[in-house]
């Protein structure tokens, strides 16, 4: 899990985790091809959830971690494994929520 806006706030977390998950996908494009070609199939899916959650030390002392826990940690997943939504849908929707242009990140 990857979150963006925090510890350090950022002007663009949707944009930047669009990116960052098209980069994965063609990174890991080589990896589903060489497993292809050894007759296996590998899979790879990214979700993306934009909202409000819990982040911190979270744990006790013998089994702590940084994390986030609230629903929209369990909303990522689920857009991972549901139906398919393309970068340019992503980030439409996530301009019309903060009220700005997405053509920037395409250039």
């Amino acid at each position: 899990m990857v979150f963006f806006n925090d510890p350090a706030p950022c002007p663009d977390p949707a944009e930047r985790a669009v990116k960052m998950a098209m980069a994965m996908r063609e990174a890991a494009s080589e990896l589903v091809a060489a497993w292809r070609r050894h007759g296996s199939e590998l899979g790879f899916g990214a979700g993306i959830a934009q909202g409000y959650a819990t982040l911190g030390q979270i744990g006790f002392s013998d089994r702590s971690g940084y994390t986030a826990i609230g629903t929209v940690c369990n909303l990522a997943p689920r857009r991972r494994t549901g139906r398919s939504w393309s970068a340019a849908a992503l980030l439409k929707r996530s301009a019309r929520l903060r009220g700005s242009k997405t053509s920037k990140i395409w250039n």
